[in-house]
């Protein structure tokens, strides 16, 4: 009924109130962050639904709250109960811990500093400062090209995201770089190439790489080569295992299911697991060391590796040596 709707009947009678819920929108203030749009409307008595993600630099995203600082934490299922438009508030979480993730002691790493990390999505260009950079992964992601770290030093918390290659892609640490990987939450996941030559998650030459946390999975040497996840091609080449994992890596046709190292090269081990890794047509199934590199065994675990020749965990050449401390 409105106001030109003419009375049909001759009696009395009564008109009742039809309600629908309101409509209205609500502000999402980023509070420091960038938001692309800041309202979204809502319906009262309903949820609020899917609410944007903003982002900020060195920051966690912990969510919308109906305070700049405090209040109630909003979620998708959550009820619109007020009446009308009003504004909710992200919060905000220092993205910042030691470079190795957390709390881990091991080796020549028994200090523990905050460090502040940036939100990197994988993809973009890394900005370095005095040739260092610390950077997080905000996402999972597949790269189609390498990662490289030339000449500078990476600081690479993988903050339980997977960092994924795309056929033959890897990360490539050269000429006096040096990449630190950590994994604050737990989870986190280097995928390496599935077809190449040799170090086939990451491939060292006249540099270093420390682990301290995440996965390091998937890679295959399919041609003659080495490393099914680490290379290590010169003799200037380190790599210090503090924590973390490498497993399910292979080699095809060549040494060294997941690591590979050249004369020269040295690979300290302080903790951390290496197992399931695969040579289907040489030695080392673990870790293959050539006439001159170096092994130190500090401590770690490695279990479950095999090789269709000798050495299912661990093959030294003649002039190679391994160091039990």
């Amino acid at each position: 009924m409105d106001a030109n709707t003419s009375v049909a009947t001759k009696e009395a009678h009564t008109l009742y109130a039809r309600w629908s819920e309101a409509k209205y929108n609500i502000t999402l203030d980023p509070n420091g962050g960038n938001l692309a749009n800041a309202t979204k409307e809502v319906t009262y008595n309903s949820p609020y639904g899917t609410l944007p993600t903003p982002n900020r630099a060195g920051y966690d995203f912990d969510g919308w709250f109906t305070e700049k600082d405090g209040g109630t934490k909003i979620e998708a299922s959550t009820v619109v109960t007020a009446v009308e438009p009003h504004t909710l508030y992200a919060h905000w979480t220092a993205h910042e811990h030691c470079i190795c993730g957390g709390s881990i002691s091991a080796g020549d790493h028994t200090g523990h500093t905050p460090v502040s990390y940036q939100s990197w999505n994988g993809k973009d260009a890394i900005s370095y400062t005095n040739k260092t950079a610390y950077v997080y992964l905000s996402q999972n992601v597949t790269f189609n090209s390498n990662l490289v770290v030339d000449g500078t030093t990476l600081y690479l918390c993988l903050n339980g995201k997977t960092f994924a290659r795309n056929g033959t892609n890897k990360i490539t640490v050269n000429n006096g770089g040096r990449l630190v990987l950590c994994d604050c939450a737990g989870g986190g996941t280097i995928r390496g190439a599935t077809k190449g030559w040799g170090g086939s998650c990451v491939y060292l030459y006249q540099s270093t790489l420390d682990i301290f946390g995440g996965k390091i999975t998937g890679g295959k040497v399919s041609g003659n080569g080495g490393g099914g996840a680490i290379a290590l091609d010169d003799s200037k080449c380190v790599l210090n295992i503090y924590g973390g994992e490498i497993s399910g890596n292979t080699v095809t046709n060549g040494n060294g299911g997941a690591i590979y190292v050249k004369s020269g090269g040295v690979v300290n081990i302080y903790g951390g697991t290496i197992k399931d890794n695969h040579v289907y047509s040489g030695n080392g199934g673990a870790i293959y060391v050539e006439a001159g590199g170096t092994l130190n065994l500090h401590g770690g675990e490695i279990t479950g590796n095999t090789a269709s020749g000798l050495g299912g965990g661990i093959y030294v050449e003649a002039g190679g040596r391994v160091n039990i401390q």
